[in-house]
């Protein structure tokens, strides 16, 4: 078998379950295991029309999307919670690593 070295970069709720001790990553080996960075996911994807936008989603020789002329897509957070899961990620010395598709989404992951 060929041992594996893994770096596991966990999403925010599982990041907090590993600060407060209900969820483990122990292990006898610690040098083959060890947590990156927290994962946060601020939208959706621009081809399955989930990704946060500016401005409504332009789709050519199509009806608007849901039949919304006004449809953006949507953020997986508040710009308010974003920033606080941000702030407690580096009150409790964690990197993150955010990950944005739309523009709007990006917006807010650089807005405070």
């Amino acid at each position: 078998m060929m041992p594996l070295r893994l770096n596991l970069y966990p999403r925010a709720a599982t990041t907090y379950g590993i600060l407060d001790g209900s969820i483990s990553v122990e292990t006898d080996r610690p040098e083959m295991i060890r947590t990156g960075a927290t994962k946060i996911i601020a939208d959706g994807s621009i081809q399955g029309y989930t990704g946060y936008l500016r401005d409504a989603y332009h789709v050519p020789y199509h009806v608007p999307y849901h039949g919304d002329e006004s449809y953006r897509g949507y953020p997986r957070w508040s710009r308010e919670k974003l920033t606080e899961i941000v702030i407690d990620m580096y009150k409790n010395k964690r990197q993150v690593a955010i990950r944005g598709n739309g523009d709007a989404a990006i917006d807010d992951i650089f807005t405070r």
